[in-house]
């Protein structure tokens, strides 16, 4: 049998050989050979000690591993041998044929089939490992030189287990409203509250270096009067919870969290459908008037017969989910005036028109006007809407959301002669179209707050 080939260019050194324990005879020869010459050397030595090399130690590979469930590692022994002397004499893994076997302390947590094991459930596990291994022991028959002649030896298999590992296993679980949504799918609607919290198992481990990932648009919170109306943006990511609530649908829209435990990078997920009403704004607009429709003398927007612009909601709400509408408006006024000494005032400043909301119901209009008085030469309007219809998920922590808007305007000049209001001017939206809104509309102030200033 073929064995080790010594390289060429050594030129000196030692050899050391031994046989294992209960493997029969063995002898460790050295064959020396040139193939040119037609010479060839042998050399063999049966060793200092008389009795077969004896189990020294033995160690499974890893020692210890931390990991998570569905995590796999293979398993490696090695055998340590010593001479009668107690001397290293060569490591080796072990395998089969030394009828190596693995257990675990608790398949819950590991498992292992052909030296391979799996992580199944939280918690520690320790992994032992059996083989044949022999302890061998030397009693030596000494000549008057005091070399060892002759030896009895005694071969006592080593008790199992002969290797012992240990399994750490831990997990990440996202958690919504107490409940483990780790990988699954959730179908929610637009304004529902979606409260989120990362749960590290076993409960003693920390996470580090979190970071969730939100897709689409998506909110704090959302708080509405009728002095203001605010949105919180969703920007405290790096927490072990996150609460926001969506805006827009979509189905797959897919939550990452992202953190470190025990120096191992972890990510999980968890994917939502968001359901989002389907729905549209019609309208119908009139005309810009000068005239005393609506009793006293008026620049307006629409007359009580033909209103200025009426707005007409349909909606389809997702099967599962009920809820109701709200009508807000935006108004960006500028109102200009001019005196009977000549000079001239305004009347501007962004704001929420009026009320909030501006209408609950299905239908509802607007006839926006400019009183008209003796006290002035010239009165013009020039009014600029945002008209929003919201939507609100019947339940506990919703919130409103934004589905439809109408941008729409009027304008419009009177001048008076004697007691006489003449239309010198107008202009205004017809029958706008709506648009999809998905960012909440705010305000800081009421515009009904407005004053009169000079110009």
């Amino acid at each position: 049998m073929l064995g080790h080939l010594i390289p060429l260019t050594v030129t000196s050194g030692q050899l050391d050989w031994g046989p294992r324990a209960q493997r029969g005879q063995f002898i460790g020869r050295l064959v020396q050979y040139d193939p040119v010459s037609a010479i060839a050397s042998s050399f063999s030595c049966v060793g200092a000690c008389l009795c077969d090399n004896s189990f020294g130690s033995a160690v499974i590979y890893p020692g210890l591993f931390s990991g998570f469930i569905g995590d796999t590692f293979g398993l490696q022994s090695t055998e340590t041998d010593v001479d009668c002397n107690q001397q290293v004499v060569y490591t080796y893994n072990v395998g089969s044929t030394q009828g190596l076997q693995y257990s675990s302390s608790d398949s819950n947590v590991v498992t292992i089939s052909d030296g391979t094991a799996a992580i199944v459930g939280i918690g520690h596990a320790d992994i032992t490992a059996d083989w044949d291994a022999f302890q061998v022991t030397q009693h030596c028959f000494y000549s008057a030189e005091g070399d060892c002649v002759d030896a009895t030896c005694n071969s006592n298999t080593v008790p199992n287990p002969i290797g012992d590992s240990g399994v750490d296993s831990f997990d990440v679980k996202i958690l919504r409203d107490g409940t483990d949504i780790t990988g699954t799918t959730t179908n929610i609607i637009v304004g529902q509250q979606i409260n989120l919290v990362m749960q590290v198992l076993p409960e003693d481990d920390v996470a580090s270096q979190i970071q969730w990932s939100v897709p689409g648009t998506r909110v704090q919170n959302y708080v509405a009067s009728s002095t203001s109306g605010s949105a919180t943006p969703l920007t405290n990511l790096g927490d072990g919870t996150v609460s926001f609530y969506w805006v827009n649908g979509g189905d797959g829209l897919q939550v990452t969290l992202s953190c470190t435990v025990n120096d191992r990078q972890v990510s999980k997920s968890a994917t939502f459908n968001v359901k989002r009403p389907t729905a549209q704004i019609t309208t119908t607009t009139g005309n810009v008037v000068v005239g005393t429709a609506w009793g006293d003398p008026e620049l307006s927007f629409g007359t009580p017969s033909t209103l200025g612009i009426t707005f007409s909601r349909t909606i389809t709400i997702p099967a599962g989910f009920s809820g109701s509408t709200q009508w807000v408006q935006i108004v960006n006024p500028l109102r200009r005036r001019q005196l009977n000494s000549g000079g001239w005032e305004r009347w501007a400043g962004i704001g929420l028109d009026t009320s909030y909301p501006f209408d609950t119901a299905p239908i509802t209009s607007d006839s926006p006007a400019e009183h008209l008085t003796g006290s002035f030469l010239q009165d013009t309007a020039d009014d600029s809407f945002q008209m929003c219809l919201m939507f609100k998920a019947n339940g506990t922590s919703t919130i409103w959301v934004p589905l439809r808007e109408v941008l729409w305007s009027w304008s419009g000049a009177a001048s008076r002669s004697g007691t006489i209001w003449t239309l010198d001017s107008s202009g205004h939206s017809t029958n706008p179209s709506d648009l999809d809104l998905t960012t909440h509309p705010t305000w800081t102030r009421n515009a009904a707050s407005n004053t009169w200033v000079p110009e």
